[in-house]
């Protein structure tokens, strides 16, 4: 799915005034952004008596409500949505998703404060940068309230750009981390047998759904004229993903706690130092090991250059006896 981060805080501390100012200057800058809003307190999005209404009281799962220049979904809940689940709903067509709200969610928090409304919110995880009206006594990399283009920055290096070429899976509306050889089974065998149908000349995009008690599985496929992808969506949704060429695929690597950058160029290393960080943080890591090799390192000072300005990193060190050495860098990833 695409990046998500929450702009979280506490209330009147300017979390829309920020968001507006972030989606202006992504948008700038030719990014897709979509946004999410929490409202607890908010009790019907509908009115009664309305035709949608009236739908739904008469038992539609969902009901949409079209006009010429945009649509709304009422969809009834048995209980909160998460940041995940809505995020699903909104499909694979964003660079990013940003939030306002959440603060107890598991996504990635950029947190709004100003002197005048107290201490920093005590339970926000993963907090990795705080929007601020004076300086604060914390390891967490902090901007100014005006500063929109120094948070895109760390947004554009740390979420979007890792992320623009992708793969999605959901079970049961829950995203799925997948590793190399699943991605290889549903690109190869799946785009192979649905291009040697009848009638399929030049595949674009691919939609099978199937569906029995307990189980449906839906999937989508789309090129747009460059090299095919596949995400997992609902069917109704009927976006675009992201092109995934098999190259990248092949190459990818299953998330774990270590990268290994030894006998690589800077040009090869750094990219997938960049990426692997933005997969751990994502993944849950806390701390991960860089395996860069002694040599004459020129490596490992430039991985370490890397990491003192990386966004997701919040310390480093050398590996100590036993767990590398000279050659390893272990590094400790921002708060969760």
């Amino acid at each position: 799915m695409p990046a998500i981060v929450s702009i979280v805080g506490k209330s009147e501390s300017g979390k829309t005034t920020l968001l507006e100012k972030l989606i202006k200057e992504l948008n700038s800058r030719g990014y897709k952004v979509a946004t999410v809003k929490h409202a607890p307190n908010e009790s019907s999005f509908d009115q009664p008596g309305k035709d949608s209404w009236r739908h739904v009281q008469a038992g539609s799962r969902a009901a949409v409500i079209s006009s010429a220049d945009k649509l709304v979904l009422i969809k009834p809940l048995e209980r909160e949505a998460s940041l995940e689940q809505l995020a699903y709903l909104l499909g694979e067509d964003y660079d990013i998703i940003l939030a306002e709200g959440f603060s107890q969610g598991d996504a990635p928090k950029i947190e709004v404060h100003r002197k005048k409304t107290g201490p920093l919110l005590p339970d926000a995880r993963k907090r990795i940068a705080i929007a601020t009206d004076e300086p604060l006594d914390t390891k967490t990399r902090q901007f100014t309230l005006d500063d929109a283009r120094g948070i895109a920055d760390l947004l554009e290096k740390g979420f979007i750009q890792p992320n623009k070429e992708r793969l999605s899976l959901y079970a049961n509306h829950t995203p799925i981390v997948l590793t190399v050889f699943p991605k290889q089974i549903i690109t190869n065998i799946i785009l192979a047998l649905a291009s040697s149908l009848k009638g399929v000349k030049k595949l674009k995009s691919l939609d099978i759904f199937y569906r029995k008690p307990l189980l449906t599985i839906t999937l989508k496929t789309s090129s747009r004229s460059q090299p095919r992808l596949i995400c997992f969506s609902p069917l109704f949704r009927g976006y675009f993903c992201r092109p995934l060429t098999y190259a990248t695929i092949a190459g990818d690597m299953t998330t774990s706690d270590e990268l290994h950058l030894r006998h690589l160029t800077l040009d090869e290393a750094l990219p997938m130092l960049d990426k692997y960080l933005n997969d751990a943080f994502m993944a849950g890591f806390y701390r991960v090991k860089i395996v860069h090799g002694k040599g004459t390192g020129t490596l490992r000072q430039a991985v370490r250059k890397i990491l003192d300005k990386h966004p997701l990193v919040d310390s480093y060190r050398p590996a100590g006896y036993g767990e590398g050495g000279a050659g390893v860098t272990i590094v400790e990833l921002t708060e969760k």
